[in-house]
């Protein structure tokens, strides 16, 4: 799990061996993935690694190693080589050795556990008819439609969706209500300026069909069932996703909390699944003697 603010990190082991990517963002992969450093990965975005540690012998270390130095926010200024990652020359206090494994003793019995060549296909989505295509954009230069004293928030960033301006945050706009049971394609857009986004949709997961308009540009460790996506400079990705088991009201935003907590952010919701939702769902307003509801600020093109 990348929890960090503004960072992206690339990881290896200090010995290059190979590791074995078997999930993304919490769902098992169609099949693993044999890598000797990971893709970069975005804040948020979590992948399960399997290490063989038989290969070691009691006495030795390796160590995880972060080869992606930073000198801003904005995205990752290189990708260093291990050998340059480990010997310490980077001004980067982030790049090189953070988290050692030492081999202290043999198991008790013989570790025979292997991972299996397949694990869990995807859900074939093909025969299910796609509802509507939606696309959001994430960039700076974001407006302000409403000026609601708690809902209403104002930052260089925002949204944009269907080809509307974009948007600061307004928790009681609601900018894509899909109906219960449907399929969609979303197409999650980088306006560009040289910053990466990596996009977090709440609630469902989806599948990548295309990474800045081809299926080819999808590598192998992003073919699982994934929630949040990074776009990559002046990249998109088009997503689909069948929304399914629960209604509610929902968030899509980017990842990057500098970004998220300065207005990239949305409010989406499913709540046509019969009693109890309404249509559209009322906007909760915290406050120190309760919560109390009001009406939708704005409905952007539900």
């Amino acid at each position: 799990l990348n929890g960090a603010v503004s960072r992206f990190f690339k990881i290896s082991l200090s010995d290059a061996s190979p590791m074995i990517q078997i999930a993304n963002d919490g769902n098992l992969l169609p099949s693993p993935v044999t890598i000797t450093q990971t893709d970069q990965l975005g804040i948020a975005e979590r992948y399960d690694i399997v290490i063989d540690f038989s290969r070691y012998s009691v006495g030795q270390t390796v160590t995880m190693v972060n080869l992606l130095a930073h000198e801003d926010g904005k995205l990752p200024s290189s990708t260093l080589s291990l050998s340059e990652a480990l010997n310490g020359s980077s001004s980067d206090p982030c790049v090189g050795k953070f988290l050692e494994f030492r081999i202290v003793r043999d198991p008790a019995q013989p570790d025979v556990s292997q991972v299996p060549a397949v694990m869990i296909p995807n859900p074939d989505l093909s025969a299910i008819p796609v509802a509507r295509t939606r696309t959001f954009k994430f960039g700076d230069g974001a407006n302000q439609t409403t000026n609601d004293p708690v809902t209403s928030f104002r930052g260089p960033w925002g949204i944009g969706t269907d080809g509307g301006d974009k948007l600061d945050a307004d928790f009681g706009r609601i900018s894509a209500a899909p109906r219960s049971g449907t399929r969609e394609i979303w197409n999650l857009v980088n306006d560009g300026g040289g910053w990466d986004h990596p996009v977090h949709i709440h609630f469902e997961e989806g599948q990548i069909l295309k990474r800045n308009g081809s299926a080819s540009n999808v590598p192998d460790w992003e073919k699982g069932r994934k929630d949040v996506y990074r776009l990559r400079p002046d990249g998109s990705v088009q997503i689909t996703m069948q929304f399914r088991d629960f209604g509610g009201m929902f968030m899509e935003h980017c990842h990057n909390t500098l970004h998220e907590d300065n207005a990239m952010l949305l409010r989406w919701e499913i709540d046509d699944g019969g009693t109890p939702f309404l249509r559209p769902l009322p906007t909760p307003i915290p406050t120190p003697q309760g919560v109390r509801f009001q009406a939708p600020t704005q409905l952007n093109n539900i």
